[in-house]
């Protein structure tokens, strides 16, 4: 059986240190991206692939991201097409980046008392909230902090966030009634816990107004 081959051998033939390379294969911005191809290309030569754990230590990153939804007891998030949209894109940029994504059921953190410990525990890099209540006072110690987080469907001051807004598409339906005779319209409400419901009344409402319609909101 052939001798491993360590880091030190590595370090060697391609003439670095140790801590070289461990940076190196750990994408370090403080090694130049010559360098990194170099160590590389000795390290698939020699054979050497150092563990995931070793990697993530020494980049004190865990290349993950937890994706946050809301948990119900008896609606699953991933029975509504919303929730698969948004964790496709997800897996699509994760791969570009060499992350790995992971649910996380809103409030059911395991171990963790808060969103602010999960992140730093290192157990994520990041959090993606896949829709939150108007309310949600668990972000303000991501917020004071500067922890990496970003809200989809909603938006709060000091937040990233990534929001669709309703004026477009909720005129483009009444242009569309309208055309077509009528003057009474009706609305089905989504969840006004959430941010993206109350701002869809609200443009609905604020519509029906403008073009004097008459409504029935449910």
């Amino acid at each position: 059986m052939g001798k491993s081959v360590g880091r030190a051998e590595v370090a060697k033939a391609a003439g670095v240190s140790e801590s070289t390379v461990s940076r190196a294969l750990s994408d370090s911005p403080l090694i130049s991206d010559e360098i990194k191809k170099k160590v590389r290309m000795v390290s698939e030569q020699l054979g050497y692939f150092p563990s995931r754990t070793a990697t993530l230590f020494a980049s004190n990153k865990s290349f993950a991201i937890g994706f946050v939804v809301p948990y119900y007891p008896s609606i699953m998030p991933f029975t509504r097409p919303y929730f698969p949209s948004l964790l496709d894109g997800l897996l699509l940029g994760s791969l570009e980046h060499n992350y790995t994504i992971s649910i996380v059921f809103e409030n059911h953190l395991g171990r963790y008392r808060s969103y602010y410990e999960l992140i730093n525990s290192h157990s994520y890099d990041g959090l993606v909230f896949a829709i939150t209540k108007d309310q949600f006072p668990e972000l303000q110690p991501l917020i004071d902090r500067s922890l990496p987080f970003v809200l989809v469907n909603n938006y709060q001051e000091g937040a990233a966030s990534i929001y669709a807004r309703p004026d477009v598409g909720m005129t483009k339906a009444f242009e569309h009634a309208i055309s077509l005779g009528h003057s009474h319209i009706g609305y089905i409400t989504g969840d006004l816990q959430f941010k993206n419901g109350k701002d869809r009344l609200a443009m609905f409402e604020q519509l029906a107004r403008c073009y004097h319609c008459t409504t029935t909101i449910v």
